[in-house]
C-alpha cells in the first residue's frame, strides 16, 4: 500500500533524539513524536497549494536504539533477536542463536500481544501510532550497521591489534 497521494515518493531521514546518553523515559521521549506524526499522517500537510500525505516506512537504527526504541531485550539477551523466537545460547561469553529449520518467526501481532514475554522490557508507545505500524518490518536491518559497523569492525579489531575493538 503506497501512503502517498501525489505520486511523489519523498525519502527523509528524520534524527528524532541528539545527546550524550539515551532519554531515561521512553514515553515522555516519544509523546511528540507520536503526536506529531499522528497529525501529520491524520491531516497531511500542505506547502504551496500541494497537499502531502507523508508516513512512516521504516525506522533505521543500529541494534541499541532499536532495542530502546521497542522496549526489547538488548543484543546480549537469550529471546533478544527481532525476527524470530529462537532462546540464544551462551558460548564463549556471548549469546548466539543456532541454525534451526522449525523456529517461530516474529510478526507485528505476536509482537503486539507480547507472546513471547521474555523478548519485551516494557511496552512501546510506538503501538499508539496511527495507522499502526509493523513492529518488525519497518524496523530494517540494514547493511551499515550489520556489517560495516557490526562485523567488519570486530575484524579489523581481530586482525590489527589482535583483539576488539570497542564499539563506536
Amino acid at each position: 500500500e503506497n501512503c502517498v497521494d501525489n505520486k511523489i515518493i519523498m525519502y527523509r531521514e528524520t534524527p528524532i533524539h541528539l545527546g550524550n546518553k539515551k532519554p531515561q523515559d521512553i514515553n515522555k521521549f516519544l509523546e511528540k513524536f507520536i503526536e506529531r506524526i499522528d497529525e501529520l499522517q491524520g491531516n497531511g500537510l500542505s506547502i504551496k497549494n500541494q497537499h502531502f500525505s507523508p508516513c512512516i516506512e521504516s525506522f533505521v537504527c543500529d541494534r541499541p536504539d532499536r532495542a530502546f526504541l521497542k522496549c526489547i531485550k538488548g543484543h546480549g539477551g537469550y529471546f533478544a533477536c527481532e525476527r524470530c523466537c529462537l532462546r540464544g545460547e551462551r558460548v564463549e561469553n556471548r549469546v548466539i542463536y543456532p541454525v534451526a529449520d522449525n523456529h517461530k518467526m516474529r510478526t507485528d501481532e505476536s509482537f503486539r500481544q507480547q507472546e513471547n514475554a521474555d523478548h519485551h522490557i516494557g511496552v512501546t508507545p510506538l503501538l499508539e501510532i496511527n495507522p499502526r505500524i509493523d513492529m518488525i518490518s519497518y524496523f530494517i536491518l540494514d547493511f551499515m550497521h550489520l556489517v560495516c559497523l557490526g562485523g567488519v569492525r570486530k575484524m579489523l579489531g581481530y586482525w590489527l591489534n589482535g583483539n576488539k575493538l570497542k564499539p563506536a
